[in-house]
């Protein structure tokens, strides 16, 4: 069953259909993913994930998933 969903897998991957679609998909999910890599980037200044790594990933889980507006901000 491994070996069968591999190629499966390895079909999918090469057709240009799925391949354009992907490539859409990342397109529409980039400025999220640059926008949350920003915030995630400015909390860090604010709070050391080193030294307090509970505090950093309460406050970057509140701001990426509590926010009220799902658009990304202008980077």
């Amino acid at each position: 069953m491994g070996r069968g969903l591999f190629i499966i897998a390895r079909k999918l991957a090469t057709d240009p259909r799925v391949q354009g679609l992907a490539i859409a998909a990342f397109n529409h999910a980039r400025p999220h993913l640059v926008a949350a890599g920003k915030r995630a980037y400015d909390l860090a200044h604010e709070v050391n994930p080193a030294r307090n790594p509970k505090e950093f990933a309460r406050r970057l889980r509140t701001d990426l998933f509590k926010r009220k507006s799902r658009e990304p901000e202008a980077v």
